[in-house]
């Protein structure tokens, strides 16, 4: 059952909680994004008009609705994440200047700036922005 809260006006009314869906131990909420935005499972524009995908609560990883049983990673943030990922391969990140738009491939938003917007890596050229590097899970060069 739904807990009432009051309104400024005195009248009482229900106070929804937004539905959590727990997946690899990500705590995904179905969010609307007011800028243009990448999932990180599949790379491919999330667009719809109202509620288009799903964003971490703690690691800010945005995915397709369609994308959440693919995803492959567990969340870095996350307080039971007990390190039993079977794959092991940290990424290489070096800063890096890029000449055309680009987009973070963990949160999906844009790379801003004019020079040294991101990190590149090395092993398997995935773009992240400066603080989205520690969240990123330890898959290079896992498709």
């Amino acid at each position: 059952m739904e807990e009432e809260t009051p309104t400024p006006n005195g009248s009482s009314s229900a106070a929804r909680q937004p539905e959590i869906n727990f997946i690899k131990s990500h705590e995904f909420l179905r969010t609307s994004f007011r800028t243009p935005t990448f999932c990180s499972v599949c790379r491919n524009f999330v667009w719809g008009l109202t509620k288009q995908g799903y964003r971490c609560r703690q690691c800010s990883a945005a995915i397709h609705t369609k994308c959440t049983d693919k995803v492959i990673g567990r969340c870095t943030e996350a307080e039971d994440n007990s390190g039993d990922t079977v794959i092991d391969r940290p990424h290489h990140f070096k800063v890096y200047s890029y000449k055309i738009p680009t987009f973070c491939a963990h949160c999906g938003t844009l790379l801003w700036g004019f020079f040294k917007q991101g990190c590149k890596c090395q092993g398997c050229a995935l773009n992240v922005h400066h603080w989205c590097q520690k969240k990123v899970a330890s898959l290079c060069g896992v498709n």
